[in-house]
């Protein structure tokens, strides 16, 4: 065959390799050197190509078996202290170490010393090894990429470093490394809690006030020695208190947490407490508070007139009895201001019946055509539905606060005031459950609401980060019982990452 069909193999084969066929390129190749023999330089360009192919395919074993009949071929054309063999016999060195064959890479590096070409061919013979040995690492899967990548690079003179020690002092360096590694960690955490000052006069400040949900169903109040003591249903619960400036003089104690700890997080607004995602506790000198009694003093007057005339207000600005008792100076616009009355009846464009209606309203949104909402407003809402077999009739109650946002109930959904043939419904929805089943309440900051997330899952985000940290540490030692320990601790971390993502749903 000529040697431009020859070629043609090694042509074809490069063709193949950029269309990612490699199975085929792999095929060409074997075929260019078989046609061309070991010495031509495209038969050692197709051994090249055949090394990159099979470290690809993380077939690291079967690329340092041809690694070796590259070098045999270079030996054999340039001689062993050509440029190209001492290139080879390098990534071979690196790619022994990367594999854990440390004694092999020792060898292969006193090779490189011997000139003499027979004592070169038997060390060659000698690193390919036993067959049957390197089929059964074959069948391992091994992560360790090859020598040309970046943690290939890193690795080598860690295990440079290494490969000159005896195995008993290997392990122990390995071991306190580990322990170190994890002592450090932790022991800089407990020193900076040991360092961190208390926040006493933060829960003194808190404690000047009592804290209520607009619907009363929850009560809030700081007792002198700091616990958050809330009174749900009847009941009170007693919780410790921690709190948080700043998270990073507090960094500490934020991530020495016990696993098990259900915190509540909330913090102090103008208006009360917030408790994230969940409610908003109003102060009991807060000017919410006022216009929440001005809510109930309304529903009281409104039932009283369905009561003696069997209907409810039009209006609370003209045409009742003690009309002025109604006119308040709103606290967040400072002007005058009164209730705005609204008819509605159902169906309309929006909703089918009063229940559709009251899910709408509770969620936090509006009624038809409802005036519009701003700091201290009070708006009501007198409603009728009449069907062939039914009549029903509400007057409906809500307010805003001094955001112009909906006052919201114990439940997170809007506080409504709901009057019914004179008489106001109560409201049974679900109250405080997350307090309920909380071992610790955490106050904030106000300007901290914004990495309130962060702080709920500090937690998982740190055994997470320990659990990756080991895992490298764990490829990057190469004593088997170090590898073990450091891979034991981040697999340890990973589960108590995942126990406390789902902490709140785990019977603990």
């Amino acid at each position: 065959m000529s040697d431009q069909a020859d070629a043609s193999y090694f042509t074809s084969a490069i063709e193949c390799l950029e269309s990612g066929d490699l199975d085929r390129a792999e095929e060409l190749f074997k075929l260019t050197i078989q046609q061309l023999g070991n010495q031509h330089n495209q038969a050692h360009l197709a051994y090249k190509s055949l090394i990159s192919i099979a470290s690809e395919k993380g077939e690291y074993n079967r690329a340092l078996n041809i690694s070796l009949d590259l070098l045999d071929a270079q030996i054999n054309t340039f001689g062993i202290r050509h440029a190209e063999s001492s290139r080879t016999i390098n990534n071979i060195y690196t790619l022994c170490n990367t594999l854990g064959k440390h004694e092999l890479a020792k060898e292969i590096m006193q090779m490189a010393k011997d000139a003499e070409q027979k004592t070169v061919a038997s060390s060659v013979k000698k690193l390919r090894g036993d067959k049957e040995e390197l089929l059964e690492e074959e069948e391992e899967k091994i992560e360790l990429p090859g020598a040309q990548t970046m943690i290939g690079k890193i690795t080598e003179p860690v295990n440079s470093l290494f490969s000159i020690m005896g195995k008993r002092l290997k392990r122990i360096v390995c071991m306190i490394l580990v322990l170190t590694l994890l002592g450090t960690i932790f022991g800089a955490l407990f020193a900076l809690q040991y360092l961190e000052s208390g926040r006493a006069d933060e829960i003194k400040a808190l404690s000047r006030q009592d804290y209520y949900s607009a619907d009363g169903s929850i009560k809030l109040y700081f007792t002198k020695t700091g616990a958050a003591a809330f009174e749900i249903a009847d009941k009170t619960l007693e919780l410790p208190t921690s709190f948080y400036r700043n998270p990073i003089g507090n960094i500490g104690s934020l991530l020495l947490t016990p696993i098990n700890t259900r915190e509540f997080w909330i913090y102090k607004t103008p208006q009360g407490i917030d408790g994230l995602g969940n409610f908003t506790l109003y102060g009991s000198g807060s000017e919410e508070m006022e216009l929440i009694a001005m809510m109930k003093n309304i529903i009281s007057v409104s039932n009283r007139l369905y009561e003696d005339q069997k209907q409810y207000p039009e209006s609370f600005k003209e045409g009742i009895e003690n009309e002025r008792m109604f006119v308040y100076k709103n606290p967040f616009t400072q002007r005058e201001d009164y209730p705005i009355v609204q008819q509605l009846k159902l169906p309309d464009r929006r909703f089918k019946d009063i229940n559709q209606l009251l899910g709408a309203l509770h969620a936090g949104s509006t009624w038809t055509n409802e005036t519009s909402l701003y700091p201290g407003t009070i708006n009501c809402l007198h409603v009728t539905a009449e069907t062939e077999n039914s009549f029903q009739e509400k007057f409906i109650i809500h307010g805003c606060d001094r955001y112009g946002r909906l006052i919201t109930d114990a439940s997170n959904g809007t506080y409504l005031l709901i009057s019914t043939s004179g008489i106001t419904e109560k409201r049974n929805g679900q109250t405080g459950a997350a307090i309920q089943g909380a071992t610790r309440i955490s106050i904030i900051d106000q300007s901290m609401a914004g990495l309130a997330p962060l702080l709920q899952y500090r937690l998982t985000l740190f055994y997470a980060f320990l659990g990756i940290l080991f895992l490298g540490v764990a490829k990057l030692i190469p004593d088997g019982l170090s590898k073990a320990t450091a891979g034991l601790a981040a697999v340890v971390f990973f589960l108590l990452s995942a126990v406390a993502a789902f902490i709140w749903y785990l019977p603990i």
